[in-house]
């Protein structure tokens, strides 16, 4: 990022490129996550009644409460890291000569042209 920021606007240019950078590693946490606890199946097993999910934090402390056992019968991590790898795969096949030709262009290209 520094190899192509304008010195003329330079810190609000860095600003700028670092706030997509962290953004990219950052939001996309969330959908993750939240793609783990949709594909995780876990039942509480106890003797007396019929199972029951357990995924969530309210749900195994309930099944804690009750006397029962959260049992994980698929985690969904490993369909989550799938998936992930997947889309990312696909994703970058389709962006890699958009940055190819981005890392082609000389640096003056992505300065500022100022009239004097």
């Amino acid at each position: 990022m520094a190899l192509i920021a304008d010195p003329v606007i330079g810190g609000t240019y860095m600003t700028l490129l670092a706030t997509f950078s962290n953004f990219g590693g950052t939001w996309p946490r969330f959908f993750v996550l939240e793609a783990v606890d949709y594909f995780t199946i876990a039942m509480c097993r106890q003797n007396l009644n019929d199972p029951f999910p357990c995924v969530t934090e309210l749900e195994k402390s309930l099944c804690n409460e009750r006397g029962g056992k959260c049992v994980v019968e698929r985690d969904g991590y490993y369909i989550a890291s799938a998936a992930c790898i997947a889309i990312g795969t696909v994703f970058f096949m389709f962006i890699l000569p958009q940055i190819k030709r981005l890392q082609s262009m000389p640096p003056k290209v992505w300065k500022l042209k100022m009239n004097n």
